[in-house]
């Protein structure tokens, strides 16, 4: 029963090898030549596995390190001293893979100190200077420069107590830590870390607003660039398509007309400041125009008919003005003819708002005797 059991397990697990054996982890780990920065490990083989997988871990399961052996035998390397790591090895059986066999060891204390009196030096829009103290017995050092966000970008290694930094964007927070490697081939724990920023010559283009949008128009606004900026470049385009659309504005507004309503549009803004000297586009923003809505020569309150109450509605709006129509020869045939932006202007009718926009029998602009005209030449007819 009991190998039955095993037989099932193993099943489910997918633990068996090409030659139907059970494919078991590298158990009995030993940890030997443990030191500040590294540690040899040692199993014994596991009959039918064709190779080997370490994983290593801090505690809080940051995996640091990962490699395959053939043997029973592995040499890790590029450890902190004074750190509890756990590890975790298997094997590889033909197709099958076994369960992870779990240790765990510590670090010891490094002789080799920290470096001392970091630094950073000389400062530019897209480099720095990183320093510190030289260490006597130093054998080189190692150097790793991040992102404020604790994005990786770059490290090295260098014999030198300083690191050129470069190839960094304007405007933005970095920081390095830096730790040594003495003679012995002991390593240090990491240096506290240095932050700084990058000299900004001229900022990325902040506080984007839409402050109006219609069937076919829309227009922005945006925090001015600093320090000293001379212009600004909108672009757009239809969202997806391969090519933008430029304008370029020398205030931090903009407002773009002949745009296709219900359409969405991305749009990114860059700035140029005294020098020249060119910001970062804006990340990529999204809008979307309108859906273009239709008007019916004289159904004024755009309730389906024609009737006295648009006679009403047309003679309340007398004299007010807005965008005229699509239809250049402004129709008044009973048909659904396209509206371009809302007039400014609405009325209340049985408790319900419409834009004046319907009261433009004629679509030419204005509300006049010639739209209740249309009115009353429509009177009665019905959608």
């Amino acid at each position: 029963m009991k190998a039955i059991l095993t037989t099932m397990l193993a099943l489910v697990f997918g633990v068996f090898n090409a030659r139907g054996q059970i494919c078991s982890p590298p158990e009995t780990v030993t940890i030997v030549n443990l030191s500040p920065g590294g540690v040899d490990l040692v199993w014994d083989a596991v009959a039918g596995a064709d190779f080997y997988e370490v994983e290593i871990r801090t505690t809080d399961a940051t995996t640091v390190w990962v490699e395959e052996a053939t043997e029973g035998f592995m040499s890790v390397d590029g450890l902190l001293p004074e750190t509890e790591y756990i590890g975790l090895a298997r094997s590889f059986c033909g197709p099958n893979i076994s369960v992870y066999y779990e240790f765990t060891f510590t670090t010891p204390a490094s002789s080799c100190p920290a470096p001392t009196g970091a630094a950073v030096l000389n400062v530019t829009h897209n480099s720095a200077l990183a320093v510190w103290d030289a260490t006597p017995g130093a054998f080189y050092y190692r150097i790793e420069i991040y992102r404020a966000s604790g994005e990786q970008i770059g490290g090295a290694e260098t014999a030198n107590h300083s690191f050129a930094i470069t190839g960094l964007t304007q405007g933005r927070e970095y920081y390095f830590i830096v730790r040594v490697v003495c003679g012995d081939g002991s390593p240090s724990g990491f240096a506290a870390p240095v932050y700084f920023t990058t000299e900004t010559l001229c900022s990325t283009v902040t506080g984007i607003a839409i402050t109006d949008l219609g069937f076919t128009t829309a227009s922005f606004a945006w925090n001015p660039a600093f320090p000293d900026p001379v212009s600004y470049q909108f672009r757009w385009r239809v969202q997806g398509a391969a090519n933008f659309n430029f304008v370029n504005t020398s205030v931090p507004s903009v407002t773009l007309n002949g745009l296709n309503p219900n359409t969405k549009y991305e749009f990114t803004i860059r700035a140029t400041c005294s020098g020249p000297f060119f910001s970062e586009l804006s990340p990529l923003e999204t809008f979307q125009t309108f859906a273009l809505e239709h008007v019916w020569p004289g159904d004024a309150d755009n309730d389906g008919d024609v009737d006295l109450t648009d006679f009403y509605v047309v003679a309340s709006g007398y004299g007010l003005t807005g965008t005229p129509r699509y239809d250049e020869d402004q129709s008044v045939l009973w048909s659904a003819w396209p509206a371009r932006d809302n007039w400014a202007a609405s009325v209340n009718v049985r408790n319900l708002t419409f834009n004046r926009k319907y009261s433009d029998a004629n679509g030419d602009g204005a509300i006049d005797l010639f739209d209740l005209a249309v009115a009353i030449l429509n009177r009665g007819l019905t959608r």
